[in-house]
């Protein structure tokens, strides 16, 4: 039952995941120029997010479990959120 729940929260994610990409993708293709290699790149760039994810949670799962284990996760965590937050582009328009 535990694993199935695992499958269950894997296969969601990644769903969702697939779900967001095209909108992101669609949503900051005129800020790079719009052409073919802009949605090529930002299509790379999640499924290789993806891909360190699960290499993340791999290696993650295969570590002995320490408080320092947790707090590096954390860690981990806080740095991807500012920096996905400092990245954003702010929009700026004719008011």
């Amino acid at each position: 039952m535990k694993h199935d729940l695992y499958a269950l929260t894997i296969v969601v994610s990644a769903f969702l995941l697939f779900q967001v990409q095209p909108v992101i993708a669609k949503i900051i293709l005129p800020w790079f120029g719009g052409s073919a290699a802009v949605w090529t790149v930002c299509m790379l760039f999640f499924q290789m997010a993806l891909l360190l994810g699960y290499l993340y949670a791999h290696g993650a799962g295969a570590l002995p479990q320490t408080a320092n284990a947790d707090a590096g996760s954390c860690g981990l965590l806080l740095v991807s959120a500012a920096g996905a937050c400092r990245s954003t582009p702010t929009l700026r328009g004719n008011h």
